[in-house]
């Protein structure tokens, strides 16, 4: 039975690629080369550079890790914030898309939610008041511009995604675009 057991699972092994090891056992009666899976530690399962020096994958890992590592972004609960709060952002141009569960994503004006209300107190479906959880907001916009973006990682609002653009050089830059734009030539 357990050998039935163990030649089922080195059948799925071989069927997974998952590499085993050869093991030299002595039973009394004879010499046999059994298969056994390695161990997590075991040095199949680590590449050869690092066999030969062990400080090199450390200093490789590290290396990876800094690259892969992506600065925390702001949420949506910050962008709503600093609108609601910031007596020069004027809410007026803001726009903020988001996923509805039936009509899937959709974009509103600013003014038009109700962020301040709890969900859980909106009894009837069909009140005026526009009110979604901040995790299915998936944008927002400035004159629209997309000013932060949850696919994207783009952070115009506060620069925390590393770029060093904030809403303030957002609102100069359309400002600008305003005045050309109106000005004789």
């Amino acid at each position: 039975m357990i050998l039935l057991i163990y030649s089922r699972l080195l059948q799925w092994f071989a069927e997974n690629n998952i590499q085993t090891l050869n093991v030299n056992s002595n039973n009394n009666n004879n010499n046999t080369n059994t298969s056994i899976p390695p161990s997590p530690r075991s040095p199949i399962n680590v590449p050869s550079a690092s066999v030969q020096n062990p400080n090199k994958t450390s200093q490789i890992d590290e290396c990876d890790n800094e690259q892969n590592k992506k600065s925390s972004m702001k949420t949506a609960d910050d962008v709503i914030s600093r609108i609601e709060w910031d007596d020069r952002l004027d809410k007026r141009y803001f726009r903020v898309g988001y996923i509805d569960r039936f009509l899937g994503l959709q974009e509103k004006s600013f003014s038009d939610f109700d962020f301040k209300v709890d969900l859980s107190t909106i009894s009837d479906r069909h009140s005026n008041i526009l009110a979604i959880p901040k995790h299915r907001i998936q944008y927002f916009k400035y004159n629209n511009e997309i000013i932060w973006d949850k696919e994207t990682r783009t952070d115009l609002m506060f620069g925390s995604t590393g770029n060093q653009e904030t809403i303030y050089d957002v609102i100069k830059r359309h400002e600008n675009l305003m005045e050309d734009n109106h000005s004789p030539s």
